[in-house]
């Protein structure tokens, strides 16, 4: 008999220097789950109205990247969402520092980074969820505090823009290859030979396929990560 699992599946961040969301990553798994995540969609137009003229005609000029934005929470009291705040504000500076140090690791891994000369190249994930994107802004508030006057709780409001690499961003919006129309985003547990099989009809273009993305180690993709499949002559 099977049983069902009923683990919350936390949302969480992933941090890479390669646009490609390859190779090594630095991740933080959220403390508490976001109570909602707003997408936003953006289509751009020309309004300017014409010498002579009283009303502008919309022209369409271009598609922002999608934007999410959410809230994170992070919690160092240790008492979660039935804290006192007088139990709180007793704790001392030393019971605080997760605060700071969850932060801290936010602050050196989702931004900047000074050997790729780029913000760091993300993926927010929870559950289905997976939105390749990098960091663009991140505005911190600070809201429960220790009789030293050290953190202990802290929220974030998180906005991040939607990225992913040129080509792949050509294929889907159909500018120069209409053939190259099959683009997956990498789910845990997913192979590459199974991803073949079910989009060519057989494994054995798995080699093809890693070539044409560059993968040094097919075996080992990463979730959140954007594999494009190129036409194949059968």
């Amino acid at each position: 008999m099977g049983f069902f699992s009923s683990k919350l599946e936390k949302a969480c961040l992933r941090a890479y220097e390669t646009s490609d969301r390859s190779g090594n990553f630095a991740e933080y798994e959220f403390m508490f789950n976001p109570e909602s995540y707003t997408v936003s969609i953006n289509n751009n137009h020309d309004m300017s109205v014409g010498i002579g003229n009283t009303a502008a005609s919309a022209a369409f000029k271009s598609i922002s990247p999608e934007t999410v934005r959410f809230k994170m929470i992070i919690d160092g009291s240790g008492v979660d969402d039935e804290y006192s705040f007088a139990a709180a504000a007793a704790l001392t500076k030393e019971d605080s520092n997760i605060v700071n140090e969850d932060i801290d690791f936010l602050r050196k891994h989702m931004g900047y980074s000074g050997d790729i000369h780029e913000t760091r190249y993300l993926v927010f994930s929870w559950g289905a969820f997976i939105f390749p994107c990098r960091l663009s802004s991140a505005q911190i508030n600070y809201t429960l505090f220790s009789k030293s006057g050290s953190p202990l709780r802290a929220e974030i409001d998180v906005d991040l823009f939607y990225d992913r690499k040129e080509e792949i961003q050509t294929v889907i919006e159909g500018k120069n290859s209409p053939d190259l129309t099959h683009v997956r985003v990498v789910k845990a547990h997913d192979q590459l030979p199974l991803m073949c099989e079910e989009i060519y009809g057989s494994p054995q273009y798995y080699l093809y396929v890693a070539k044409a993305n560059n993968l040094d180690d097919f075996r080992n993709l990463k979730a959140g990560q954007e594999i494009y499949f190129p036409p194949i002559e059968k």
